[in-house]
């Protein structure tokens, strides 16, 4: 990825990315980005553009250290529409828009102490470092759904927030991928948890469960109290019926 080409395929002056943040985030003009960038060659994009979002907005979360990332939801959304369009892995990092002259409470606003959750937001104010360096190990998309590469069958758990119900939830539902909530790792979601799912209290109880299955160790055995025995009677003709059938 070279400087001077990135400066040409996104230019903030051009507006070919103009994010608003009001009820719901918008993200417009992804279409003439990926036209844009049609003639390079690359297998990932970062793109680094300002995000217009309330200053009220922006202070209080940075005061506050609570709440959702204003800038997190439209990031996530511009990523994926733009990685659908371009079929290749693309990750945001807004650029920060203001200066000590012009403003110089949120220029200093990365001094502050941060609670450790916010830490990487606190440690720099240039953001672009992070997504180049996960760029850079991206795994690339793949159309086909058998062969080569990751897909849907190499999954075995998805472990999540506690709370928190989207797509890749219903996705676990729809192929059985156990899905594991934390309820330590809280959200400002309360979203009716599915009886399929299962429920830890915290990280360490979530490798314990994945090491389990993983050695073939049914989680529940490790439990206290045990459950009790369940014990299944078979009449004759049903012991013989399975014999015949060779079960």
């Amino acid at each position: 990825m070279q400087r001077d080409k990135w400066g040409k395929i996104i230019d903030k002056d051009t507006n070919y990315l103009n994010y608003k943040r009001k009820v719901m985030t918008n993200v417009e003009g992804a279409e003439e980005l990926a036209e844009q960038i049609n003639d390079y060659e690359f297998d990932a994009l970062a793109i680094h553009t300002e995000v217009d979002i309330p200053r009220k907005v922006e202070l209080e979360y940075f005061k506050t250290c609570k709440g959702v990332n204003p800038m997190g939801g439209v990031e996530a959304k511009a990523s994926k529409i733009v990685a659908d369009l371009v079929n290749k892995p693309v990750a945001h990092a807004p650029i920060d828009r203001f200066t000590e002259e012009d403003d110089p409470e949120m220029f200093h606003i990365f001094e502050n102490i941060a609670i450790p959750e916010l830490a990487g937001e606190f440690i720099s104010n240039f953001y672009l470092q992070c997504v180049l360096k996960g760029l850079w190990k991206a795994p690339r998309i793949n159309d086909i759904k058998e062969g080569p590469g990751l897909n849907v069958a190499d999954i075995d758990f998805m472990v999540s927030p506690y709370g928190c119900i989207g797509e890749p939830h219903r996705a676990c539902l729809e192929f059985d991928i156990p899905v594991i909530m934390v309820k330590e790792n809280t959200c400002v979601m309360h979203d009716p948890i599915p009886e399929e799912f299962i429920i830890v209290d915290t990280y360490w109880e979530a490798a314990g469960y994945i090491k389990s299955m993983d050695i073939g160790i049914t989680p529940e055995s490790v439990r206290r109290p045990l459950s009790d025995t369940i014990v299944h009677r078979c009449e004759e003709e049903e012991v013989e019926e399975k014999k015949k059938g060779g079960t």
